[in-house]
């Protein structure tokens, strides 16, 4: 596996937290909106739903604390990576690029912020990605 691929693979498991997280607030607003709070007798069909949704919310949870695991072991490797990284400007990269919160992430924003021009920050990253690449093969991090 390549160092792009190892990185790029801990923000797809976090965009899919992402995802279950929405989905499951969804699911919940939709099964609140639903229940009949007037104490009367009503027919299956709102039950029905309330009890699919609650299964369909639980099994989205489960999946989402392991995706939410898996991510939590991913960047402790990834910090670590990241802290034998020599220099200063493929670490700001990387760390910007695949650890900080989502908005960093686009070149522009890490150009700005580096103070640099978008091609020099894609230039910075493949030379980032060389060290991160020596740092797997050597420690044999899959």
């Amino acid at each position: 596996m390549t160092a792009k691929e190892f990185l790029k693979e801990y923000r797809l498991i976090r965009s899919k937290i992402e995802l279950y997280t929405a989905e499951i607030e969804k699911i919940e607003a939709q099964a609140a909106g639903s229940q009949n709070i007037d104490g009367q007798p009503h027919g299956k069909g709102k039950s029905d739903k309330v009890a699919r949704a609650a299964v369909r919310s639980a099994d989205l949870a489960e999946k989402l604390r392991v995706l939410q695991f898996e991510q939590e072991k991913r960047r402790d490797v990834i910090i670590d990576i990241l802290g034998k990284v020599t220099s200063y400007d493929n670490f700001t990269v990387l760390k910007m690029r695949y650890i900080d919160p989502r908005p960093a992430c686009d070149w522009w924003k890490i150009a700005d912020v580096m103070d640099k021009s978008t091609r020099q920050v894609q230039r910075i990253h493949g030379e980032a990605l060389m060290e991160v690449q020596k740092i797997i093969d050597t420690e044999g991090i899959e």
